[in-house]
């Protein structure tokens, strides 16, 4: 399926924006828009070893589960520039999901607001984050969540650069590596407002911080929380917490 400067809208129950479905399918789209309006009603979704190349496209979706882009735990090549992404909904991601070779995602703003609608989900596979802005509204809605364990063998790896990190919700944690997740921040900043949000938080996992700022000014709200066997490697950059410990 290939799209230049077009608009598609779905509404009325489940139903998804554009679709790459099926072995060796693709999909693309330029300067295109995306609306889709009910419960799970994907933006884009990729799955059995297809990709997708979206470049400077918007997608808006309001429902539950109705993530702005899902990739399948068999999806192949996910490359995505540009764009402003927002989703209405609770467990309605921006990306979400999983893929066997190597998604990217640069220049691109992604809002979410509803519970537990994190910016991006991860469960297997490598996504890099580069220049890109992720803001989240909802409670326990995280900026970044790398979480193994889905899909045994197969380890969650999210790499940013340059991304700039805002939560507003309650336990809206910025960057969550969790079950043997891996998460990389190099020149990145994360600031959270809300009651238990904590700044960084590895649980049972990994985070490499290299030269990124971390604030978190709600209450009880940890700079970094490691727990469970975690690891926290700092280098350079900051972390500040207004109203607890900054590292715990």
């Amino acid at each position: 399926t290939r799209q230049t400067r077009s608009s598609f809208s779905a509404s009325r129950g489940r139903r998804r924006g554009r679709a790459a479905e099926g072995t060796a399918s693709g999909l693309r789209a330029t300067k295109a828009s995306i609306e889709t309006l009910g419960e799970q009603a994907m933006g884009v979704r990729i799955s059995s070893t297809g990709t997708a190349v979206v470049t400077d496209t918007s997608i808006t979706t309001a429902g539950n589960g109705a993530h702005a882009l899902h990739s399948d735990e068999n999806a192949a090549f996910v490359t995505v520039s540009g764009g402003l992404w927002k989703t209405t909904g609770d467990r309605a991601n921006g990306f979400d999901g999983a893929n066997r070779a190597l998604a990217s995602i640069s220049g691109t703003h992604i809002e979410t607001s509803g519970f537990n609608s994190a910016g991006v989900d991860l469960r297997a596979g490598s996504l890099k984050l580069s220049d890109t802005d992720i803001l989240t509204h909802g409670n326990q809605a995280f900026g970044i969540v790398a979480m193994g364990g889905d899909f045994p063998g197969r380890v969650p790896s999210v790499d940013t650069t340059r991304t700039h990190i805002v939560t507003e919700g309650r336990a809206a944690n910025g960057a969550d590596a969790r079950a043997g997740g891996r998460i990389s921040l190099n020149d990145t900043d994360i600031l959270t407002s809300g009651q238990f949000a904590n700044g960084l938080s590895a649980w049972n996992a990994s985070i490499v911080a290299n030269g990124t700022t971390v604030k978190t000014t709600g209450v009880a709200a940890y700079g970094a929380d490691v727990s469970e066997g975690g690891s926290l490697t700092l280098q350079g950059g900051s972390i500040e917490s207004e109203h607890a410990a900054a590292l715990r």
